[in-house]
């Protein structure tokens, strides 16, 4: 995999061409993307909270976990030689209040 194909597939999502069912879903959207970096927008709604109105857990974990799979995505190479950095994971400001 060429970082020029991930580069593609990343700015297809970032545009919304590329949806995966839980991004479409929790209504996630890829905001920003670099080599070892993904930064996601995802709102907090009414109806990912349980009758108190705390978010649920399943909520918070989805967002981590594809943060985690853009970033590592964008430092994958099919070159051995080279020792890719460590992603970095990012939160938007918007998105983190519940």
């Amino acid at each position: 995999m060429s970082y020029e194909f991930v580069d593609q597939m990343m700015e297809k999502s970032k545009l919304g061409e590329l949806r995966s069912p839980v991004s479409e879903t929790l209504d996630m959207h890829l905001v920003e993307f670099g080599r070892g970096e993904a930064i996601y927008e995802m709102p907090a709604r009414e109806e990912l909270g349980n009758p108190l109105g705390v978010i649920q857990g399943a909520w918070p974990q989805r967002w981590p976990d594809a943060r985690m799979a853009a970033a590592t995505t964008t430092i994958l190479t099919t070159r051995r030689s080279r020792r890719p950095r460590s992603p970095r994971l990012t939160s938007s400001p918007a998105s983190s209040a519940p």
